[in-house]
Formats: structure tokens, C-alpha cells, sequence
């Protein structure tokens, strides 16, 4: 397990945020930014303030996502990027989706993916580009979330659910894939998850 680090967590008050406070929480400094702990980072002024904490964290955990600034995971990415790109010590792990694949074009939640495919794009050009810092694009299929609950009811995509990952069950392996950077040096830059069985 990983330890003694200032980790950052984008939309730390439930699902996937939650459950990666919860368990990194006992043995680091975290930093939690959500609307409802007072953080709304549509609002510059507080997105400039948590960009300034952000920038100190050895990790941040991009993983909020708003319906009103699809760009908001990808303008969290430039800015952490602008001042870490040379610090191997420093790794910005971005919870994307798998949703990108098949979520239909003409239904609301187009703009939930298509946001996925945006911050997708953003870390693939900066991959490119060059970078010393970790950079980790984490796609999971469904995890227990609440954009998950809009998902289940199969009005958004012509895909079968198939089993559903709990929260706390994809922060474990993200946390596998921290240890790996700072313990094993590997950089695990793309990674999808998908429960396969109950």
C-alpha cells in the first residue's frame, strides 16, 4: 500500500472518489475536492484555489466529472501537466470510461462520453509530446456509480450491462497500478477493467 504521499481526489464525496479517499485516507495527506464539501470547480475562483493545492500533490486522482464543462477533466489535466510534466515523482491518474465506446450519439449521456474521449485525447498528445511524470488513463466498464444508475436502465446504450464492479473493487486496482509507479517503476498508461462475473 502505498504511503507518506499528498494525494489529490477530484469529486472525492462518493462512488470511485470516495471509495480511493477511503482507502488512501489512513496512510496519506489527501486533499478532497467536491461541490458538496464546498469545492464547486466550475467556479473559477475555487477551481484556481484547488489547482494551487493540486500542483503541491505527489498524485492527483482527476475524477470528477460535471454535465455543465464537459472540458473540466481535461482542463485539470493541462494544468496539473503545465506544472509536472518533468517531475518523475509526480502522477496524475484520470478516470475516464469505457462508456466512450458505446453510448448511443443521439442520447443525453453522448456528453458524458464524449467528455471521456476529449481528456483521451489530451493525454494521448501529451504522451507524444513527451512527459517524466506518471500519466495513467484508468477505463472502466460499470462500476456502481451514479452515472452508472442512469446507464442500467439500457436507454442509453444497445450494449448488454453485463456484471457491474463496486466502487471500492476498481479502487484496489488503481491503487495496484499507484504501487507499480512509485514502487516497481512501471507506468501502466492505459488501463481498462471490466467484471467479467459475479
Amino acid at each position: 500500500m502505498i504511503s507518506n504521499k499528498k494525494i489529490g481526489i477530484t469529486g472525492h464525496s462518493r462512488g470511485i472518489g470516495k471509495a480511493l479517499l477511503d482507502a488512501l485516507e489512513k496512510n496519506n495527506e489527501v486533499h478532497g475536492f467536491s461541490r458538496t464539501y464546498g469545492c464547486d470547480l466550475l467556479i473559477k475562483e475555487q477551481y484556481d484555489s484547488a489547482i494551487e493545492i493540486l500542483k503541491t500533490c505527489d498524485i492527483v486522482i482527476n475524477n470528477a466529472y460535471n454535465g455543465d464543462h464537459r472540458y473540466l477533466q481535461t482542463d485539470l489535466f493541462y494544468d496539473f501537466i503545465d506544472n509536472g510534466i518533468n517531475d518523475e515523482n509526480k502522477l496524475i491518474i484520470n478516470i475516464g470510461s469505457m462508456s466512450k465506446y458505446i453510448v448511443k450519439p443521439i442520447q443525453k449521456y453522448n456528453r458524458y462520453a464524449s467528455s471521456k474521449v476529449l481528456l483521451d485525447d489530451a493525454i494521448d498528445r501529451v504522451k507524444i509530446l513527451g512527459h517524466k511524470c506518471g500519466i495513467i488513463n484508468v477505463a472502466p466498464n460499470w462500476v456502481r456509480t451514479q452515472i452508472y444508475e442512469h446507464f442500467k436502465e439500457k436507454v442509453y446504450t444497445d450494449q448488454p450491462m453485463g456484471p457491474v464492479m463496486e466502487p471500492n473493487e476498481l479502487a484496489e486496482q488503481i491503487i495496484n497500478l499507484i504501487d507499480l509507479y512509485y514502487n516497481k517503476g512501471i507506468n501502466v498508461y492505459y488501463y481498462e477493467t471490466k467484471k467479467v462475473r459475479i
